[in-house]
C-alpha cells in the first residue's frame, strides 16, 4: 500500500543547542518522524507538465514538431529561429511596415483549476510608434494561448512582454496581458498563468504561439511549458 507524506513543518536551529536541524514529517498512520536535512539531497516536486519546449535541441521543428507563422503584409519578412537554445522573434529594415514572426503548434490540452503556462522571456528590442503600436497590440515578445470555453467560444489569451508602454486590454473574445515596464534585454524568468483566472470557463488550449511583432523587434523565449 502507497503510503503519503505530508510536510507539514521545517524547522532551522542555528545555535548550538539544536546542532543538526531536521524536517518534521506527519505521515498519514498520525504518526511524526523527521528527517536530518543534512541527509536529504534534493526534494522534487512534482508539477506535471503535459507539454514542454526548451529548444535544446537546437530548432522547434522536432520534439514538439511547432511550424513557423511569419506574415508580411507587403512588408519585409520578420525571422524566428532557434539561437544558442532560446527562441528569437527578429525584425530589421521594417522602415514603419509592421508584421510578426512566430511559431505555432496545434494542441489538446484540457484545462483544470490548477492548469498554468510558465515560461521565460526577454523583450530586446521594439521601435514600434506608442510603445506597443497604434492599437496596443505589437511587442516584441508574446505568447498566444487559444482557449476553447464551456460554452464552446475560442478566447484568444496574449501574454505580452515590452520595455517601453502598451497595456492590458480586452475585446471580443480577445484578452492582452501586457507587461509594459520590463528591463530590456534582461529575462524574466518562469513567468507563470493560471489559465482560469484569465478565462474562468476554460476548457482546453488547442494552440500556442510564440514570437515577436512590430516594426523593427527582437524578442526571446525559452522553456515554455503547459502544467496541471
Amino acid at each position: 500500500m502507497k503510503r503519503t507524506l505530508i510536510i507539514v513543518l521545517v524547522i532551522f536551529f542555528t545555535n548550538s543547542i539544536f546542532p543538526q536541524t531536521r524536517l518534521l514529517i506527519k505521515k498519514t498512520n498520525g504518526i511524526t518522524d523527521s528527517l536530518l536535512l543534512s541527509d536529504i539531497k534534493s526534494i522534487t516536486f512534482n508539477t506535471n507538465p503535459v507539454f514542454s519546449e526548451t529548444f535544446g535541441d537546437g530548432d522547434f521543428t522536432n520534439n514538439p514538431s511547432w511550424i513557423a507563422n511569419v506574415s508580411s503584409s507587403g512588408c519585409p519578412l520578420g525571422t524566428i529561429s532557434v539561437i544558442n537554445g532560446e527562441l528569437k522573434a527578429y525584425q530589421t529594415n521594417g522602415n514603419g511596415c509592421g508584421n510578426g514572426a512566430f511559431i505555432m503548434i496545434n494542441v489538446n490540452i484540457p484545462v483544470s483549476n490548477s492548469t498554468q503556462i510558465q515560461f521565460d522571456v526577454k523583450p530586446t528590442y521594439s521601435n514600434v510608434a506608442g510603445g506597443a503600436g497604434v492599437q496596443n497590440d505589437e511587442y516584441p515578445a508574446v505568447i498566444n494561448l487559444w482557449i476553447v470555453t464551456s460554452t464552446s467560444e475560442t478566447v484568444v489569451v496574449r501574454f505580452a512582454y515590452n520595455y517601453r508602454g502598451g497595456a492590458s486590454w480586452t475585446g471580443s473574445n480577445y484578452i492582452v496581458k501586457a507587461f509594459p515596464n520590463c528591463q530590456q534585454n534582461v529575462w524574466r524568468r518562469n513567468e507563470q498563468f493560471v489559465l482560469k483566472e484569465h478565462v474562468p470557463n476554460a476548457v482546453k488550449i488547442i494552440k500556442i504561439q510564440a514570437g515577436g511583432q512590430g516594426w523593427n523587434y527582437e524578442g526571446y523565449f525559452d522553456n515554455i511549458k503547459i502544467i496541471n
